[in-house]
């Protein structure tokens, strides 16, 4: 049974986001995420309050939504005076819409219409956090992050390619955080650190082989130590990339998630910065694997010792 939830704070990365239900769907979202997401909560103000509600566009309303209006039943949400006019929405589906102004914190997260797909089991305001994290010189990457001793380790492949059966095989002393997104951000002293994003692939039944993990971990953060391209070969190899080519793959993990690809135009090349700049401060390797290769020895190898 869903639990009635109508004000949640959650970190996602270094962000703060307060979210506010106002109105049933509203408060069944937020039970979900709340069931199936371990929120690192805060206390103090947030980065964003993000207010929630089912909100349809109808026709009459369609040209003041695409000249980027604020509707009256949003303004009277939020105590504050709010801009009318210039409001930048954008969607990562047909149906879920976020709100945004330049000149306020607080943003509005909508269900532009009733649909009767599958409700997922939970849902996080992508685009919004697309932005924000954009403005700290991070990205949403798409890849698996696993833990080895305190080191962050991000494994990126194309879709397919293979990052969900390499977790699948994760050996008990490393801990698995996601296996389909992170965030990446600069660190105060230096480097990049990293956070998990949810598992897709647990969530819609990919691989059964990860559902052990009820819930997932959002807002810790380690330091990232190292990446890894994944590429399908016959033998194991660990080989050393250079920044240069490090750098235009990672573009594309930075570039592929699917948030990102609907909404990354005005974003590329902040993200082409991020890529470049990962690459000048964090190991980058290429690993090509067998589907049954077992190569975490030789990658804990690699963290323990450095290259001989």
């Amino acid at each position: 049974m869903e639990r009635e939830i109508l004000n949640l704070g959650i970190t996602l990365g270094p962000l703060h986001y307060r979210l506010q239900a106002h109105d049933d769907w509203a408060t069944a979202l937020l039970g979900r995420m709340n069931d199936r997401v371990a929120c690192r909560h805060f206390s103090g103000s947030a980065h964003r309050y993000v207010h929630i509600v089912r909100q349809p566009i109808s026709p009459a309303a369609t040209e003041a939504f695409f000249a980027g209006d604020l509707p009256s039943e949003l303004a009277t949400l939020v105590e504050d005076e709010l801009p009318a006019h210039h409001w930048q929405i954008s969607g990562n589906d047909t149906t879920h819409l976020t709100w945004r102004h330049p000149d306020t914190n607080h943003a509005f997260w909508t269900e532009s219409c009733k649909t009767s797909l599958p409700t997922l089991p939970f849902q996080l305001p992508l685009d919004l956090l697309l932005h924000d994290i954009v403005q700290l010189g991070g990205a949403i990457v798409h890849g698996g992050l696993a833990i080895y001793q305190s080191q962050g380790v991000l494994l990126t492949a194309p879709p397919g390619g293979g990052k969900t059966t390499a977790f699948s095989t994760t050996p008990a002393n490393w801990q698995l955080e996601s296996d389909d997104a992170a965030l990446v951000w600069p660190a105060a002293m230096g480097g990049f650190l990293i956070s998990p994003l949810p598992t897709w692939s647990v969530l819609l039944g990919v691989n059964p082989q990860l559902k052990r993990i009820v819930q997932w971990q959002v807002g810790i953060s380690f330091q990232l130590a190292a990446v890894l391209f994944l590429d399908k070969a016959g033998v194991i190899a660990l080989t050393h990339q250079r920044p240069l080519d490090a750098a235009f793959s990672l573009y594309r993990a930075l570039s592929e998630y699917p948030t990102v690809i609907i909404s990354r135009a005005p974003y590329r090349v902040a993200l082409f910065r991020v890529a470049a700049a990962l690459a000048r401060t964090v190991p980058a390797w290429s690993l090509q694997l067998p589907s049954e290769g077992n190569f975490w020895p030789l990658l804990e190898e690699e963290l323990t010792h450095g290259p001989r």
